[in-house]
């Protein structure tokens, strides 16, 4: 409105149900109301077919689950309300196991800048975050992802409607209208226990999910879902006096982004436990892991990497891991020289071989059956079992894979 005048010829609504509002808080406009859908929302419903290449793309092509971290902005957000929890979340998801990407509003960055945001999540980043950089955008994120910690910001409601696990982790909700889709997501999806053990959390979200529940905000999102890019299309010419192209307008699925590439952790709190059917090894990353422990993180080994990030855990780690090739060169009995409280010198030599020499100069060669992400692992498991030869079924994300070990002179 301008004075009494309305200046748009056309308000696109997004569904149906906004009419009534449009009416009741500006009455004068009432009649340039227009039901367009969400053309966000169309694209990334035919983009879902895509979810296994955008899986790819994020490196979780391999069992890991994919938690999305998304944030509105503002101090009412889940970010703003909790700066914290991204670096909890870091502690208490095992680097093997999930994969942390988190999508900040852009009005975050562009009101503290980009140095500030980093700065603010080193240690996540560190331990294997994946931030999302504003200008890239977070739909093929939140489309590969196993479950979403979101807020009462848009990104949060099209996950739930696009049939994603959902929980929150902050709600303005004395500030969003009930009858509106956010209001319908507030009152469905389950609420974050910030400071309860987290992992346990989201698996148990993913465990009891039913997209069915998530019906009433499916249907508030658009009323027409998959015309919005038509309808806009009519509108715009319309108002031109023109006629419309003869080829029809369809939603186009978002491209696949490049791999993406995480820094893994230098230095990983790990623990090793017999479940049925095999070993499982856990890594947390100790740059956060350490001062926020997460529930059952009471013991463990600390393995630290050979190399500028993982220098400050030297002194305290129980297994170094080199970098191939070191097998020859005399590494391992300098490293084991140099840090006496270290009782394993381990370099992998490729995804499913590792090179282990213990205190004794005794050298072990663990070998998988399959390529580990990490071959670095199997540091772990030759930690926790001094045998000189045997074999074990290790559970990974992919599935259980037999780790073999024997006593070698070469390699």
């Amino acid at each position: 409105m301008h004075g009494e005048t309305v200046v748009p010829s056309v308000l696109a609504l997004s569904h149906a149900e906004q009419r009534g509002r449009l009416a009741r808080w500006t009455p004068a406009a009432a009649g340039r109301g227009l039901v367009v859908g969400d053309p966000c929302y169309d694209r990334l419903l035919i983009s879902r077919r895509l979810r296994d290449a955008y899986r790819r793309a994020y490196g979780v092509d391999d069992g890991r689950r994919l938690v999305f971290v998304s944030s509105t902005w503002w101090s009412r957000s889940s970010f703003g309300s909790d700066p914290g929890l991204i670096a909890r979340l870091a502690a208490a998801l095992p680097v093997d196991e999930y994969q942390l990407v988190a999508a900040l509003h852009p009005s975050t960055w562009a009101a503290h800048g980009a140095w500030q945001v980093r700065a603010w999540l080193a240690e996540p980043l560190r331990s294997g975050l994946v931030l999302l950089d504003p200008r890239q955008g977070w739909h093929t994120a939140l489309l590969a992802a196993d479950l979403v910690i979101g807020d009462h910001g848009a990104v949060t409601c099209y996950a739930a409607g696009c049939g994603i696990p959902v929980v929150l982790a902050a709600s303005a909700d004395e500030e969003v209208i009930a009858e509106s889709v956010i209001g319908q997501l507030l009152r469905t999806a389950p609420r974050l226990r910030p400071e309860g053990d987290l992992r346990a959390q989201l698996d148990d979200t993913i465990a009891r999910f039913d997209p069915e529940s998530y019906a009433g905000v499916r249907d508030l999102i658009s009323s027409e879902p998959g015309r919005a890019a038509a309808l806009i299309r009519a509108a715009g010419y319309a108002a031109m006096s023109l006629p419309e192209p003869p080829a029809p307008v369809r939603p186009l699925p978002f491209p696949p982004p490049d791999r993406i590439t995480r820094q893994d952790p230098a230095a990983a709190i790990v623990t090793v436990r017999t479940e049925p059917g095999g070993v499982r090894v856990s890594r947390h990353p100790a740059a956060v892991a350490l001062e926020r422990r997460p529930p059952g993180l009471t013991t463990g080994h600390l393995v630290a990497a050979d190399d500028p990030d993982g220098l400050p855990w030297l002194e305290a780690a129980d297994v170094i891991v080199g970098r191939a090739p070191q097998p020859e060169d005399g590494w391992a009995g300098r490293t084991l020289r140099s840090f006496p409280g270290c009782a394993l010198a381990a370099v992998p030599l490729d995804d499913r071989r590792c090179l282990v020499t213990g205190r004794d100069g005794a050298r072990r060669l663990f070998t998988a059956g399959a390529a580990l992400p990490d071959a670095a692992v199997l540091a772990s498991v030759a930690y926790t079992h001094d045998a000189p030869a045997g074999s074990i079924p290790l559970i990974t994300p992919a599935g259980v894979v037999t780790v073999a070990w024997r006593p070698v002179d070469q390699v």
